[in-house]
C-alpha cells in the first residue's frame, strides 16, 4: 500500500512537471517575435537594391555596392509613435557614426513636413552622409509600403534579409543597425 502511494504520487508529480515544461516552452514560443525575413527570390533581391540605390540617389560608389550595405528606412507618417520616435532619437544622436555602409532613408509624406516630426521631439533635421529624404514618395511607387521602420541588408547589389522593426524589437533592431558597423 505504501508503495502504491509513492508510485501515485511520483506519478503526479511527473505530470505535473511535464505540464509545466510544456506551459514554459508555449509562452515563451509567444514571446518570440518574428520580424527578420530571409529574401531568396533573386528578381526581388536585385529589384529592392535598385529602389534602394534610387532612395540613395545613386551616390553608392559602384565599388561599394558590391560590398555589404544596411538600409535603415523610417516611414515617418505610417511609423507608430514608439517606433518613430525611438528611430528619430537613434538618427539624431548617432548621425556622426554613419560609415560608408550604413544609410538611412527618411521617408515624408502627408501633411506633416520632415521637420515637423523632428522638431516635434525636439530636434533638427540630420543632414549628413548617408542620410537620405524620400519626399516624393519615390519607395511607395515602388511597393515598398509599411508601417514600421524597416532594415535592410544587402550585398553585391542585392538584397537579402529585411528586418521589420516591432514596438517589441525597435531598440535591439536600432542597435543592431548603430552598433554593428
Amino acid at each position: 500500500m505504501y508503495c502504491r502511494i509513492i508510485c501515485l504520487l511520483f506519478s503526479a508529480l511527473l505530470l505535473a512537471l511535464g505540464a509545466c515544461q510544456e506551459y514554459q516552452s508555449s509562452s515563451k514560443g509567444k514571446q518570440k517575435v518574428q520580424n527578420v525575413k530571409i529574401i531568396t527570390d533573386t528578381v526581388v533581391q536585385d529589384s529592392l537594391f535598385k529602389v534602394l540605390d534610387r532612395l540613395t540617389n545613386e551616390s553608392i560608389p559602384e565599388m561599394k555596392r558590391r560590398d555589404s550595405l544596411v538600409f535603415l528606412m523610417l516611414p515617418l507618417q505610417a511609423s507608430c509613435p514608439n517606433c518613430r520616435k525611438k528611430t528619430i532619437d537613434s538618427i539624431v544622436k548617432y548621425k556622426d557614426r554613419l560609415d560608408g555602409e550604413h544609410y538611412v532613408i527618411i521617408i515624408g509624406n502627408g501633411s506633416k513636413s520632415i521637420e515637423g516630426y523632428f522638431s516635434q521631439q525636439n530636434k533638427h533635421m540630420p543632414y549628413a552622409h548617408g542620410i537620405f529624404y524620400d519626399t516624393t514618395e519615390l519607395s511607395a511607387s515602388a511597393g515598398m509600403r509599411f508601417t514600421n521602420p524597416n532594415i535592410y541588408y544587402s550585398y553585391n547589389k542585392r538584397v537579402y534579409q529585411k528586418v521589420s522593426c516591432l514596438p517589441a524589437t525597435i531598440k535591439a533592431d536600432l542597435h543592431n543597425f548603430f552598433y554593428n558597423q
